[in-house]
């Protein structure tokens, strides 16, 4: 990739990670919050707007302890008007059950968090914010990414220059079609799209881009690859999987918008890093002293890449 691209990439990049980030993280689902809704602000919290779990439940069951599907029933009881005609969303509950939901977890810990700041008296913003990145870091260290190993190639016999010359003519197209201007502008519009509407439809093209990466990451696993190419061709189905994974925690934003937040952090990282598989496959090229044609679907290993 030319530098004048990167450069001229950045700013979408780096724009678009912050307007999503700061609108992304005020989207926890406030049914699960009841009588206080969180609100986020630049973006950080006042978790002493939290409502204590032992102010607002009772332990239904009397077994001696407060379970989270009693905090979150109780909250629904709440005397307060805006949602004491509300029912519980079954959805809901079943959202705050889903062990992989990392939202509901999230809130769960910051519930506990906030009652112990408070139990100690604990109002400065430092503390407050510290204890909020420990719980996102916490949830960001159960996104375990896809890795792929070499068992997971078909790798080829041949390593001459005619084989690698097809293998590069087979590769390209791929590493074309993976990250452009138009997919990197549609990802970005739903996502903030989505955070100004809430409509799970918004994210519609974030699913249709992760299942169109997923058919690219097909390719790449199902490609003969030449002996000599097997580990940058390990590195390209990593980063594509990497790719992959993060549009798929994205268009999980309406039901676990904290997972979608994390990925969002991400998101600018992966992205660069899948624009340069193309200087990495040049160099290898190059190395092996592989040049392609004008007619070459390759060409861009001889003359550079330039995205479109």
């Amino acid at each position: 990739m030319n530098p004048t691209d990167r450069n001229n990439l950045r700013p979408l990049l780096g724009v678009g990670f912050l307007i999503v980030f700061i609108l992304l993280v005020s989207l926890i689902p406030s049914r699960w919050f009841g009588i206080h809704p969180v609100r986020y602000s630049n973006p950080t919290l006042d978790l002493n707007d939290v409502s204590s779990p032992y102010q607002i439940a009772t332990d239904i069951n009397n077994d001696g302890a407060l379970s989270w599907n009693e905090i979150v029933n109780e909250t629904f009881k709440s005397g307060n008007t805006d949602v004491q005609n509300t029912p519980v969303d079954p959805k809901a509950i079943a959202e705050l059950n889903d062990s992989n939901n990392l939202t509901a977890s999230f809130t769960k810990n910051l519930y506990v968090s906030a009652n112990y700041l408070k139990q100690n008296q604990i109002t400065d913003q430092g503390s407050q914010q510290q204890v909020l990145d420990q719980l996102v870091a916490q949830e960001a260290a159960k996104i375990v990414p896809t890795i792929y190993t070499t068992d997971s190639l078909h790798v080829g016999v041949a390593d001459d220059s005619a084989t690698l010359k097809a293998y590069g003519n087979k590769i390209a197209p791929i590493l074309q079609q993976l990250i452009t201007k138009k997919v990197l502008t549609d990802d970005l519009t739903a996502i903030n799209s989505f955070t100004q509407t809430k409509n799970e439809t918004d994210l519609s093209s974030i699913v249709n881009n992760k299942n169109r990466v997923d058919d690219l990451l097909k390719k790449l696993l199902d490609m003969p690859v030449p002996p000599s190419a097997l580990t940058y061709h390990l590195l390209a189905i990593n980063r594509v999987a990497a790719y992959r994974d993060n549009l798929d925690n994205l268009s999980k934003a309406k039901s676990d918008s904290i997972r979608a937040t994390i990925a969002m952090g991400d998101y600018q990282n992966i992205v660069t890093m899948d624009i340069r598989l193309h200087e990495v496959f040049t160099q290898y090229f190059n190395a092996k002293n592989v040049v392609f044609s004008s007619k070459d679907a390759g060409y861009e290993f001889t003359v550079g890449y330039t995205i479109k």
